[in-house]
């Protein structure tokens, strides 16, 4: 996920409530607009979010890998 993904996680229910009427591509084009408006201060929560859930991603992962290829060589046997 980026950073504007957790952004828009935390965002969209909000948007929704306070436009009722706004479609799935309006809320999307308002998350978009006050994304852009943040600072790059502002920015940097979501960010941080970024880097430790890519973190978690790259561990998951070479935890899966690491038991795909241990039941690979017990196949092989």
């Amino acid at each position: 996920m980026s950073a504007y993904f957790f952004f828009m996680a935390e965002q969209r229910e909000k948007v929704k409530a306070e436009n009722p009427s706004a479609g799935v591509a309006q809320i999307g084009k308002i998350c978009g607009e006050k994304w852009r408006s943040l600072s790059a201060g502002e920015k940097t929560k979501y960010e941080e979010m970024n880097r430790k859930d890519k973190i978690r991603y790259e561990k998951e992962m070479a935890k899966y890998k690491q038991s795909s290829s241990s039941e690979e060589s017990s196949e092989s046997e």
